[in-house]
């Protein structure tokens, strides 16, 4: 849509010229009939005309002619050169204009003939009312008959040269069923512009109490009507418009006319057919924009406003002067001097005025004409605002209520101190605030029109009632959510605890287990003074603790020198695995780059061994009434024991069960190193894990090469083969699993292999 205006700039520019036909305002519609040929000359693809056209002129014809629509007429000639691409708006108002006095109806119906198309048929009646005639339009079995009244058999050669006939019309006498059957102004509009509308009643809609067509010569099949009813709301802002509605006719019935966008839209578009459903109004089979049943749909604004910026699809105006110079230039035989680039857009042609604008509720639009154009937008692009329905807004309301009381249980362990009621009620403020930017973000952006102030309300008003609850029940339940966790739960898994107790509830559910412990840790303390024990464990396991908390976890209890921790509750995560791998290299780490601190310290070096496993365990909230924990326990936590046991036993760092390794996805690399047997089930794969993948040296990934060969040929039973490849690994790498397995081999090749052979590695093989 680009916007033509007749602003200051242009009428100052035309009267720069005391002789120019355009110093005078109204302009004449020939002038505005050119104005609209060079638009169309320029490549438009269509023009809305947003200008008084149901007036007379009081300008004469061009070159003299002086006849009392001569200036409409001559305009006529001009838009008719391009059908179906010029659209005229008609007025139409709630207040009911006075009808004219009754007069007789006439005596005789002088019948013209049957017209050959409906087209000819209405440039027959246009032409026909625009001579002051009486005009009827009576069905007939295979087509309509178009007849004028007369009073007298005298009339029947003026009637005869109407209707083109050589011979005497033929007279019918005017009956009372007659005059359902007259069609004047109004009728003639109807006629061009009525749409019939699937799934719509037209008792529903709008119903305007008076139109204002345009005058009769402009009444022509080749140019498009379409209503124009521009109803502010109490406030005086524009937030819909009428896409459909309703005015009867003479005799009573009801006729639905398109609004002006909707029926250039049509056009412009091939859309033929109209249909309601579901809240929605489609035309055609592309577009579709939300409608009220009432046929008002809201617009979605997006025009250039007032004193700003110009922003969206209608920011492009343009000065009418441009294309009055064009055209003047090429009457001259001049080249035109502005390229004003309409080339594919549809063009609103409209008077700026002299106030502040069309007032919306995002800003005010410099011209009403800018109201079409945002319609025809908001069609063209099947958008529009979509009012909700009043039990959405009701929900929505008390569904804020009840956030609101949630908002200040959740949040009222942020008032400890000043700067923390300061906090609080920014925040009941910003939620306020966010809502109301939710509500006009979806409004302006995403076409949905919510509530406002009744769920804002609402939700202040049960945010400040449940504060006075929280604030005295906060501290003591956080206190007892703590002593159920321990002081090692971040502050992260106490917030969504105490938002959510029940995940606190004794249950099954997916999770990963990590023991670990200080290998030789046992022997060292002997050497170290007691308190440089428990100085170096504290240090130790706040450092451990640390990371596990990062990544997630919750740390279950300290045994000794070892440490139980899991992932997966109190909080849900799919995650557990991958998380807990997470934690288990960076402790690995961790241990690692303290080293050197530890023995400066405490004169020993400390080194770990863990073990991880997944599955579903019970997890809750265990002990006495006078000590109790929030701890796992199930196979899963057993078998986590075992692998930290067995990686002790194979000099691993970190062992992982299969299932583990799989949860956790391909971001580590592991390497299997280990078939143990639990229970009468099949055995267990266990993997090491050595890194994340693309993060490994390039000796280790070579070293892990070679054992892939060793590993294979030890669960193919080639332990000739399988020692070999694991002597490489110990003599090249020093991999103490390897050494391991080179012990094992040497044994097995002594023994026969049996056909059951499962590549378990128990204590006769070890």
């Amino acid at each position: 849509m680009v916007p033509v205006v007749i602003d200051q700039e242009t009428l100052a520019n035309a009267r720069a010229d005391a002789t120019s036909p355009l110093a005078l305002e109204p302009w004449s519609r020939v002038t505005l009939a050119r104005l609209v040929d060079e638009a169309l000359r320029e490549g438009a693809e269509q023009v809305i005309i947003d200008l008084p056209v149901s007036g007379a002129s009081p300008h004469r014809g061009p070159e003299g002619g002086d006849g009392p629509l001569a200036d409409e007429e001559a305009a006529l000639t001009l838009l008719r050169a391009h059908p179906g691409r010029i659209w005229l708006p008609v007025r139409g108002s709630l207040q009911r204009n006075l009808p004219p006095p009754g007069r007789p109806g006439p005596a005789f119906l002088a019948i013209l003939g049957r017209p050959d198309s409906r087209d000819a048929l209405h440039e027959q009646v246009r032409r026909l009312l625009s001579r002051g005639e009486r005009v009827y339009v009576l069905p007939e079995e295979g087509g309509e008959l178009l007849a004028v009244g007369s009073r007298t058999r005298e009339g029947a050669e003026r009637l005869q040269t109407l209707g083109g006939s050589t011979g005497a019309p033929e007279l019918r006498p005017f009956l009372p069923a007659h005059r359902a059957h007259e069609v004047d102004a109004l009728g003639l509009l109807l006629r061009l512009a009525a749409v019939e509308v699937e799934g719509i009643s037209a008792a529903s809609l709008l119903q305007l109490r008076s139109l204002e067509p345009p005058l009769v010569p402009l009444l022509a099949p080749e140019l498009g009507y379409g209503v124009v009813s521009l109803i502010p709301d109490p406030d005086g802002r524009f937030r819909a418009m009428a896409h459909l509605v309703a005015v009867r006719d003479g005799q009573g019935q009801r006729h639905i006319l398109p609004s002006l966008p909707l029926a250039a839209v049509m056009a412009r578009e091939g859309a033929s057919t109209l249909r309601y459903r579901d809240g929605y109004l489609e035309i055609g089979e592309s577009m579709r924009i939300p409608m009220e049943p009432n046929g008002y749909s809201y617009l979605q604004w997006d025009g250039a406003e007032v004193d700003r910026d110009p922003r969206g699809t209608l920011a492009r105006e343009i000065n009418a002067w441009r294309l009055v110079s064009n055209f003047q230039d090429l009457e001259q035989g001049n080249p035109p001097r502005h390229r004003n680039r309409l080339e594919g857009h549809s063009v609103v042609l409209t008077r700026l005025g002299t106030g502040r604008g069309v007032q919306t509720p995002v800003g005010a639009l410099s011209s009403a004409g800018l109201v079409e154009g945002q319609a025809m937008v908001d069609l063209l692009r099947s958008g529009g605002i979509r009012r909700v329905d009043p039990r959405t807004d009701l929900l929505l309301t008390v569904g804020l209520g009840f956030f609101g009381a949630l908002l200040a249980l959740a949040s009222s362990r942020a008032v400890k101190s000043r700067s923390g009621v300061w906090a609080y009620l920014l925040g009941a403020l910003a939620l306020a605030a966010l809502h109301f930017g939710i509500a006009r973000h979806l409004f302006t952006e995403e076409r949905v029109w919510i509530a406002v102030a009744g769920p804002l309300l609402a939700m202040g008003a049960t945010f400040l009632l449940t504060t006075l609850y929280a604030l005295r029940t906060e501290r003591e339940f956080a206190d007892l959510v703590s002593g159920t966790l321990g002081r090692y739960a971040s502050a992260d898994v106490l917030r969504r605890v105490l938002r959510d107790v029940s995940l606190l509830k004794p249950e099954r559910r997916p999770m990963t287990v990590f023991f670990s412990d200080l290998e030789g840790f046992t022997a060292s303390s002997e050497k170290l003074r007691p308190e440089e024990v428990v100085e170096l464990l504290n240090d130790y396991f706040t450092e451990m603790s640390r990371l596990v908390r990062e990544h997630g976890g919750q740390v279950d209890k300290f045994m000794g020198d070892g440490l139980m921790a899991f992932w997966g509750a109190p909080v849900r995560t799919p995650r557990h695995a991958l998380l807990a791998c997470e934690a288990a290299l960076a402790m690995r780490a961790a241990v690692s780059a303290r080293q050197e601190e530890w023995f400066e310290r405490f004169g020993t070096r400390i080194s770990v061994r863990a073990g991880l496993h997944s599955g579903e365990v019970l997890v809750g909230d265990m002990g006495t009434a006078a000590k109790s924990a929030y701890t796992v326990l199930g196979p899963v936590v057993n078998l986590a024991a075992k692998l930290e046991q067995s990686a002790r036993r194979m000099g691993c760092d970190l062992l992982v069960g299969e299932k583990t390794a799989s949860l956790a996805g391909p971001e580590f690399v592991y390497r299997e190193v280990l078939r143990l047997q639990n229970g009468k089930d099949a055995p267990v794969r266990v993997l090491e894990l050595m890194g994340r993948k693309g993060h490994l040296p390039e000796r280790m990934s070579a070293m892990l090469e070679a054992w892939d060969n060793a590993w294979t040929a030890w669960l193919a039973g080639d332990f000739g083969i399988a020692q070999a490849a694991f002597e490489r690994c110990v003599r090249e790498y020093g991999d103490a699993p390897a050494q391991r397995y080179v012990q094992a081999c040497e044994r097995l090749r002594r023994l026969p292999v049996s056909d059951s052979w499962d590549g378990v590695l128990d204590e006769r093989a070890g």
